[in-house]
């Protein structure tokens, strides 16, 4: 785990998720088309929009989730984000240390966490952004399932 040091202390920190994520979170309307999703994730280069209902966090969308609704036939220009969105998503606080949010990714199979400061959406925390975590552990648990 990498750790930062104060000037003038003997005892590092830990990395907290505030410190690692993205504070730019994309988010989308969960009545957007899946093809206008798409186009978003693409224009942003980026694989998951967070989905906002009433200026809440109601969903996340992934690449994945876009492969699923191809896979199952549906037409993405008529198809609407909530309707394979994941709903409720798990978060993350800001303040946690990154190493519990890692473990929590690795534990639910999550590429992508919100991060949130008292319920209210403050960033985004996704799998690349923990690779600057140090020292890397000796055994990764396999993430895929296919």
């Amino acid at each position: 785990m990498r750790t930062l040091r104060r000037p003038g202390t003997s005892v590092p920190r830990p990395v907290t998720v505030g410190a690692l994520m993205s504070e730019a979170a994309f988010t989308v309307d969960p009545r957007l088309s899946l093809t206008a999703a798409a186009a978003e994730m693409r224009a942003h280069r980026i694989g998951s929009l967070i989905v906002l209902g009433d200026g809440e966090i109601t969903g996340i969308i992934t690449e994945r989730d876009l492969i699923r609704a191809l896979a199952d036939g549906r037409d993405p220009g008529l198809t609407h984000v909530s309707e394979y969105m994941t709903q409720s998503p798990r978060t993350v606080e800001a303040r946690r240390d990154a190493a519990y949010a890692a473990a929590l990714m690795v534990r639910h199979r999550l590429r992508h966490l919100p991060v949130v400061e008292a319920g209210e959406l403050v960033g985004f925390l996704s799998a690349r952004d923990l690779l600057a975590l140090e020292p890397w552990p000796k055994a990764l648990p396999a993430l895929e399932p296919w």
